[in-house]
């Protein structure tokens, strides 16, 4: 079937219907709607919206996935099926993110790869703080290292584990309250290594004091043991010439830790605080 129509000039045009009634392009038939990207106290990610699609071009599922800021690699989150009434929703973390950084987009695409974008509100997680404080520590007895709440602190004479046959490491509790013990070694050139059961972590502080009071200011270098790599360090003094501890508090890269190691020299050490 066609139909005429009569041009101003007079001529006779002959059109298709097909010409006349054509279907809406596939960009126009779908339409993807985001209604809220949340973001909880975990930086777990809750995603809902809905996609409006067209009995001749339908939409089934969705993809999720994380547009880093800077045009950082595209991270796939996951990939759901529609509702029947074309809503959805996807809870999860992004991979490989403990924070949110700003400036970060979730997109959410159709099978019919007809997508749309929403930015991700920059998150940190809360940190859970744990403090050794060698309560279970005695000024006698053999012990060959010291476990609390994951972390693990292990002594070292002259380079070697401590022997299991005598004294080596040991607490004090001068100086400190609420049952808390300092630590530390007996034997030549003395060293401590702090090591995390399962993860990386970070060192935010201690406390350091010397064993004698007839010591002067000494000087200890603690080296944190990257995760990506490589080392940092940061050097204690302790008072001279006194029992009094000093609290040390470490710069934020000594954070991503596998380990911490320090010679203890004359030192004692006490209330680690670790996250």
């Amino acid at each position: 079937m066609t139909l005429s129509l009569k041009t101003a000039s007079g001529l006779t045009a002959a059109l298709g219907c097909a010409a006349l009634v054509s279907l809406p392009q596939q960009a126009l038939a779908l339409n993807v709607i985001i209604n809220s990207v949340q973001v909880n106290a975990n930086c777990e990610l809750t995603v809902t919206g809905s996609v409006q699609y067209t009995r001749k071009v339908p939409a089934t599922a969705v993809t999720f996935d994380y547009l880093p800021p800077n045009q950082g690699a595209e991270i796939r989150l996951a990939t759901i099926p529609l509702q029947a009434n074309g809503a959805y929703q996807w809870v999860g973390m992004i991979p490989g993110y403990n924070a949110i950084p700003s400036g970060g987009r979730v997109k959410v695409v159709t099978n019919r790869q007809v997508n749309r974008k929403a930015y991700v509100s920059a998150c940190t997680p809360p940190t859970t703080q744990t403090m050794l404080n060698f309560a279970s520590l005695t000024n006698s007895g053999i012990y060959t290292s010291y476990s609390q709440a994951g972390y693990t602190v292990t002594p070292a004479v002259n380079g070697a584990a401590c022997p299991s046959h005598q004294e080596c490491l040991l607490g004090s509790s001068f100086g400190l309250a609420n049952n808390a013990k300092g630590a530390y070694i007996l034997g030549n050139s003395p060293s401590f290594s702090l090591t995390r059961d399962s993860g990386n972590f970070r060192l935010k502080s201690l406390v350091l004091r010397n064993t004698s009071p007839t010591i002067g200011a000494q000087s200890v270098i603690f080296t944190g043991h990257l995760a990506s790599g490589g080392t940092v360090t940061y050097t204690a003094t302790t008072y001279a010439q006194t029992l009094d501890y000093k609290t040390f508090d470490f710069p934020d890269n000594f954070t991503g830790l596998t380990s911490v190691t320090w010679p203890t020299a004359q030192t004692v050490v006490a209330d680690i605080v670790l996250e």
